[in-house]
């Protein structure tokens, strides 16, 4: 619904300017000031002029209150797009009290996220500064570090500064000037030794700049009419030598701190960023981490766990949406919960088995039919035997387990113990025999069937106790006390854990899924003393394709259960279909071509999709996961994924970064061999100890450095700073030799 009302509103500005204003440019005072850029800008022309359009709060439209209304004056789920946040207003005219609102609404959380995140950019700005301030160009143009370790060959990959980008390849402008831009360059100089050209086997230019400047010369001695005076073959070589040197000019000066440029156009633009996640609303893709937060996973972090995997892969040639739609259907993860159409909980509270009170609890679990799977999900019998016999039915009985003995320890605790008609009759027998001991001092309640009041004996409480010795004393007898119900709580979830064995699956006509052999019958027999491996016994259990039921017994006196919630709980954690890493698949459009289908899912498993390498375009399978990608695919691919993903970012706030910029920080991570990150951990490998300190943890790189014996040969401008000398970079990077005559 957003992104339909975003659409309505660029439409509305595209017919209202610039043809559809009364007053037009340059006679519009306002239309004149945000054009030429004196002040303002496109949007706070269209606010002013035509509408304010959708307003958001972190991403979507504005919430509904808990009565289904986003403010008291609509309807309960008003679906209308004014109820949304859409203002059709504008401020020349004004807006209603309700659009006024909703605009107080997204200007507030402007302010908010603004406050929040300014901190988090600065330090993340700081954290690159400290990392890549020993960057330099040297006088090969290489990027080194201060130890002299090669970072790049060449300064962006082509040499060239970024400030002299704009008009390097404007090749029909600089042939209109080219007598301008000779003079500049200095061609025309009477010096011969400048003139002659240096003879060398390396291209002078990068190989995107020589390209663009052969299909441009080639253009022109196709167009002889084109006024620019370079029909001849002499004069078009001119020219090209012209463009060389041009491109020659506009490298980047030995010395230059291209670190800390790199550093500060990635942290200047971040402050702008507001959304941390992002989502289409109504469509199909993937959740994935944006602004700071995803920053900070790339270059502060170098997590190899990420927030919000994803994978991209296209299909093949030929392929259409619909086999995409079947490879999608194959992949995609399938819960129990997805396929149960109705639950069913009952509870037996009195039931006699071999003279004993029993309480029994019956789950009964029916599945949609066949016919209500969608299209291409073709879920077999097996499937759904294996996941109720081996995660659904272990799970319940330890989970139930787990809240009885909760509970009973609970009510122990409470000074209430339930015994049952055996334990009772058990310890009528002990009190029988023991009829001379020394009376009991510790007395538990009344069984609720005998009125009798039951003693227990303690030792050592013969005389009494007050003061701060009692207290101590106390405190240690509840500590043992905690300490042995931790101990026959892990003993008892032990029993539970190995209660996957006591399973197998019957062959018997009509899929029954039954213990083996007659343990059943057995436990049932045994003890009643609380102890986790019988608490819950299994009765009865069947499946038949279409409907499973599953018998529980426990103890008559045990607590009352919400088993219903704990079957839906678990029903949503049992998997009948999976592919290990992959939690959700859906179909997009490849790079936005509505040709070329793709599968993007939410997770990576990278074998998953090489075996369909009959279907999908293996070659072409991408992930923002740079851990994963270093792994798989090597330093390289993960070097290119580093840029591709800070691209990405930054264009989802329509901010643009010079690649040189991402190029040169690419390489500074992973220079190394592996993914090293900016921060306390990655400056760790620095050998400068000085500049370490100069970052956080002072004292502990002061030991480090001190008992390793460490220079600091001062090459970093940390150091330099430190003890007050010339940074070595910019024209502190060279020294001057003067001759002095004695």
């Amino acid at each position: 619904m957003s992104s339909s009302m975003n659409v309505v509103t660029s439409e509305v500005n595209n017919e209202l300017f610039p043809k559809g204003l009364s007053k037009r440019f340059p006679h519009n005072c306002l239309s004149l000031m945000t054009t030429t850029g004196a002040k303002g800008g496109l949007v706070n022309f269209t606010q002013i002029s035509s509408l304010l359009g959708q307003q958001e709060l972190e991403g979507r439209r504005v919430p509904r209150m808990s009565s289904g209304k986003t403010l008291p004056c609509f309807s309960a789920w008003d679906t209308s797009a004014r109820a949304g946040g859409f203002i059709s207003d504008r401020f020349l005219s004004g807006l209603h009290l309700q659009e006024y609102y909703f605009h107080c609404m997204a200007g507030r959380d402007g302010l908010v996220d603004t406050a929040v995140k300014t901190s988090r950019s600065g330090y993340l700005q700081r954290c690159l500064v400290k990392n890549l301030e020993c960057l330099r160009v040297h006088y090969d143009y290489s990027v080194r570090d201060s130890d002299g370790s090669i970072i790049q060959f060449r300064y962006g990959e082509d040499g060239v500064d970024v400030l002299k980008t704009s008009y390097l390849t404007q090749f029909k402008t600089l042939a209109v000037n080219h007598a301008l831009l000779s003079k500049r360059i200095g061609v025309n100089t009477a010096d011969e030794a400048l003139c002659e050209n240096r003879q060398s086997s390396f291209e002078m230019v990068s190989d995107a700049f020589h390209q663009e400047l052969k299909g441009f010369i080639k253009m022109l001695a196709k167009n002889k009419r084109d006024g620019l005076h370079l029909s001849k073959q002499r004069d078009r070589l001119n020219f090209k030598r012209l463009m060389n040197l041009n491109f020659l000019s506009s490298c980047a000066e030995p010395g230059e701190p291209v670190g800390i440029l790199a550093a500060q156009s990635i942290g200047e633009p971040s402050t702008q960023m507001t959304l941390n996640t992002f989502h289409l609303a109504g469509r199909g893709e993937m959740n994935v981490t944006l602004g700071i937060p995803r920053l900070r996973e790339i270059f502060m972090t170098a997590a190899k766990n990420i927030s919000t995997p994803v994978m991209t892969c296209p299909l093949l040639p030929g392929k259409s949406r619909d086999d995409a739609e079947r490879l999608a259907t194959q992949l995609r993860k399938v819960c129990l919960a997805d396929v149960i159409e109705k639950l069913e909980v009952a509870v037996v509270p009195f039931s006699f088995h071999n003279g004993k009170v029993r309480k029994l609890y019956d789950i009964k679990l029916i599945f949609h039919s066949d016919d209500k799977y969608p299209p291409y999900l073709k879920l077999q019998k097996y499937e759904f035997e294996n996941a109720l016999q081996y995660q659904f039915v272990p799970t319940i009985m330890r989970e139930l387990t787990k809240v009885i003995s909760l509970r009973s320890g609970e009510r122990a605790k409470d000074g209430i113990q339930v015994l049952s008609l055996s334990q009772l009759g058990e310890l009528e027998e002990e009190n029988g025999a023991d009829e001379e001991e020394e009376p009991k001092t510790k007395k538990l309640p009344k069984d609720s069937e005998n009125g009798e009041e039951v003693e227990e004996d303690e030792q050592d409480t013969g005389a009494e106790e007050d003061g701060a010795d009692a207290e101590k004393r106390r405190a240690q007898e509840n500590d043992e006390r905690a300490y042995e119900e931790e101990a026959e709580d892990d003993d008892s979830m032990d029993g539970v854990n190995n209660v996957d064995a006591e399973y197998e699956h019957s062959e018997e006509e009509g899929g029954e899924i039954e213990k083996g052999g007659n343990k059943l019958d057995a436990a049932g027999e045994e003890s009643d003393k609380i102890s986790a491996p019988n608490l819950v016994q299994k009765k009865q259990i069947n499946f038949d394709g279409s409907t499973f039921e599953m018998r529980l017994s426990v103890k008559h006196d045990t607590p009352h259960i919400l088993l219903s919630e704990m079957v839906e709980r678990v029903a949503r954690q049992v998997t009948l279909r999976s592919l290990d890493g992959i939690d959700r698949v859906s179909v997009i459009d490849y790079n936005g071509d509505t040709s070329i289908p793709a599968l993007q899912t939410e997770g990576i498993n990278f074998e998953g999709l090489w075996s369909m390498c009959d279907d999908l375009d293996i070659n072409r399978l991408t992930t923002n996961s740079i851990g994963a990608i270093l792994e798989i695919y090597g330093v390289e691919a993960a070097r290119a994924t580093i840029v591709s993903e800070v691209k990405k970012v930054f264009m989802s706030y329509g901010i643009s970064v010079d690649v040189r910029h991402l190029n040169l920080i690419a390489d500074f991570m992973t220079h190394a061999g592996g993914f090293r990150p900016c921060n306390r951990i990655g400056i760790d490998s620095n050998s400068s100890p000085f500049l370490k300190m100069s970052f956080e943890t002072v004292s502990k790189f002061l030991v480090e450095s001190t008992l390793k014996n460490q220079w600091d040969r001062l090459e970093s401008p940390s150091s330099r700073i430190i003890l007050g000398q010339v940074v070595d970079m910019g024209t502190g990077s060279f020294d001057l030799l003067q001759n002095i005559v004695v």
